[in-house]
């Protein structure tokens, strides 16, 4: 992704907290978050009052011990922090709300959603779990060590460290890949954490580590706790990136994850949707832990409404009401559990077909039966410490989108997988959503532990997001195969191998993507050609290699990115690349005084300011020159001796060189 002046890009990271549990009777939930937690540094001499959901360095800015970190330089003399490890402690009330002891419930469950990124969870000092994984949910069984007095306390390493850890043990075969290393630290491809904490083109490294979502105390007798919900509608017979028959059948998959004591026969499992309502009864033989529960059930073509992008017609989304109850193995039924899910009855598809008449084949996407033509952008994390962005800020963000005609918006890998409530917002508003799997620029390992922890990390995550029916498709990752193939050109021996590694990557990807959803298309990376073969019924995926370089895109297959940043052929059409889907381009441009006066004293704000500079990340005395270059050969250049005003005047004529270019290159594409 093309390098911006920070101010453009004002922040970085993603999503908090997840929605709040669900549990039937017989059980209790305690929610640990708020600010009763402390934060403690490795050597003891900082301990400060933290909160959850929430990341360290946001704890030290309210505590008074650093500076905002975005504030000028802040981030330079900020980087001590992620060197360091943390421990997030706070005690646990004997009993629950309800005056049970936890003691003296069958199981007691500690359940995270969220934990950045190498975390040591201890009861009593004994340690009781252990979390590598930034994008996974966590639970742990700690019904064994609950007592009279209740002290949690979860350490999380350096994930710079941990990151190198790992490099090390796996082996001298191994490498660290890290872009722009003269920044940034190296080994993020080792550690599954938000790639770009680790620092990109467009932003700094902060590699912030907390309790950054939800966390829950649950106790269960009878009942069980509900950890994840699955729901997928597709038309009969449809699988990944086919074209169904628009007037067959529409199946409705509910599958939910629990957790549970293992005390119940049955599950009786009641649904209602568009006036249809299903009830049935699943034989359980249930053993503490985790389990899962399905029902499908068919409904009609004629039954609802379809659910649109906003331009194409009406978002239309129903209200899915469920509703569980366990049988008991002794006493009869437990009470009910609840709970109800937005949906919509819609197909999409990526048609990668290849054309029976020509060389070559489809890139485009079609919305229950009918191409259309993608118009969006890409979206990088919005912010370094994700508990600061709340529900409004994402709100206001895809009410832009609808206002610039955008149907679909990129979730760019090296980010995160966002909260339920963004991907809520985006179905009510109608934008399609490219998600990509967190994986980007980079030649990953493949030890068994490593791929494990991948599969299931694709496993949560598709679940969980796939009811959505903004969802459009799954990609494996950003740039994956151009590095790959790059290095396979540049040096074949090392290329052999990082290729075997990415194939074993994607080999464990695809199949859990396969398995957990029909409706939602797949895409093996963002600069992926598509498929040779496909068998839908098998999930058989060759993807096509053929064609394919990072810098010359070929005409026939797949999507291609070109940053066009010669200034004096920034309008000339023949520079630009024949392409089936561009899924990156455009150029930089200042962002507004107003902006950049909320992140540096005045006395820094001017085109050759140093922090300015230091905030273009991809080379930034070269970022200016273009922006300098551009202006002085298309506008007035602005001669004002008040600094602020130049500034003012410059940021305004880089914007509209911003609007022009990337004007130039929507019509050439079109």
């Amino acid at each position: 992704m093309a390098s911006l002046p920070w101010a453009v890009v004002l922040g970085f990271a993603l999503s908090v907290a997840g929605e709040f549990p669900m549990s039937s009777s017989g059980g209790s939930v305690l929610n640990l978050g708020g600010e009763t937690w402390k934060a403690t540094s490795s050597n003891r001499s900082i301990h400060i009052p933290a909160t959850v959901p929430g990341m360290i360095q946001t704890d030290l800015f309210q505590a008074g011990v650093i500076d905002d970190p975005y504030y000028s330089n802040n981030f330079n003399y900020t980087r001590w922090i992620s060197d360091d490890s943390w421990v997030y402690s706070r005690e646990i009330p004997p009993a629950s709300a309800e005056g049970k002891k936890w003691s003296d419930f069958k199981k007691v469950y500690l359940v995270f959603d969220g934990l950045d990124t190498a975390a040591h969870i201890r009861i009593n000092g004994e340690e009781v779990g252990f979390a590598n994984n930034q994008f996974r949910q966590w639970t742990f069984d700690v019904s064994d060590k609950m007592g009279d007095s209740i002290n949690l306390d979860i350490e999380f390493e350096s994930a710079i460290k941990y990151a190198l850890d790992v490099f090390e043990s796996i082996g001298a075969s191994y490498t660290v890949f890290t872009n722009y290393f003269w920044e940034y630290p190296e080994g993020r491809e080792y550690i599954r954490k938000i790639q770009s904490d680790f620092g990109w083109d467009w932003g700094p490294h902060f590699s912030p580590s907390g309790i950054y979502r939800d966390a829950y105390l649950v106790g269960l007798d009878d009942g069980i706790y509900i950890t994840n919900t699955f729901i997928d509608i597709f038309k009969d017979g449809q699988r990944p990136n086919t074209i169904p028959e628009q007037t067959s059948p529409w199946n409705v998959n509910i599958s939910m994850d629990y957790l549970s004591a293992g005390s119940f026969s049955d599950v009786t499992i009641k649904s209602k949707v568009a006036g249809y309502a299903h009830e049935t009864t699943v034989n359980a033989t249930p053993s503490p832990g985790h389990g899962t529960v399905n029902v499908m059930f068919n409904m009609s073509d004629s039954q609802v409404e379809r659910w649109w992008p906003h331009e194409l017609g009406n978002p239309k989304l129903y209200d899915l009401d469920v509703e569980l109850q366990t049988g008991k193995v002794e006493n009869g039924n437990s009470p009910a559990i609840h709970f109800q899910k937005r949906v919509g009855f819609r197909t999409i598809v990526l048609n990668l077909e290849p054309y029976s008449d020509r060389y070559g084949s489809n890139f485009h996407f079609e919305v229950n039966g009918k191409p259309f033509n993608a118009k969006g952008s890409n979206m990088v994390p919005v912010d370094a410490f994700e508990s600061r962005i709340d529900d409004e800020w994402y709100k206001r963000l895809l009410k832009s989108c609808v206002a610039s005609n955008f149907n679909l918006l990129r979730l760019w890998a090296s980010g995160n997988y966002y909260r339920d409530s963004f991907y809520e917002l985006a179905d009510e508003l109608g934008i399609f959503l490219w998600s990509e799997l967190q994986f980007s620029d980079n030649y990953y390992p493949t030890t068994p532990d490593f791929l494990e922890n991948v599969r299931q990390e694709v496993l949560y995550q598709v679940r969980r997001l796939n009811r959505h029916p903004s969802m459009a498709v799954w990609t494996g990752g950003n740039e994956l195969e151009g590095y790959n193939l790059d290095m396979l050109a540049y040096n074949e021996t090392w290329g052999q191998d990082f290729f075997k590694n990415y194939t074993k990557l994607i080999d464990t990807i695809w199949p859990e993507v396969y398995k957990n959803t029909r409706s939602v298309s797949w895409l093996q990376a963002s600069d992926s050609h598509g498929y040779s073969y496909y068998n839908p019924d098998t999930g058989t995926w060759l993807n096509r290699y053929g064609d394919v370089t990072r810098d010359y895109p070929s005409p026939y297959f797949g999507p291609a990115e070109l940053y066009n940043l010669d200034t004096d052929q920034a309008f000339n059409h023949s520079k630009l690349p024949a392409s089936r889907f561009m899924v990156e381009f455009g150029m930089w441009s200042y962002d507004s005084l107003e902006s950049y006066q909320t992140v540096l004293p005045d006395s820094e704000i001017h085109p050759k300011s140093p922090i300015i500079i230091q905030r273009c990340y991809d080379d930034g005395p070269d970022t200016v020159n273009i922006l300098d270059n551009a202006v002085a050969t298309y506008y007035a250049y602005p001669n004002r001796s008040d600094s602020l005003v130049q500034f003012d005047q410059m940021s305004w004529t880089t914007q509209i060189y911003q609007a022009e270019h990337i004007k130039n290159q929507i019509e050439s594409y079109r």
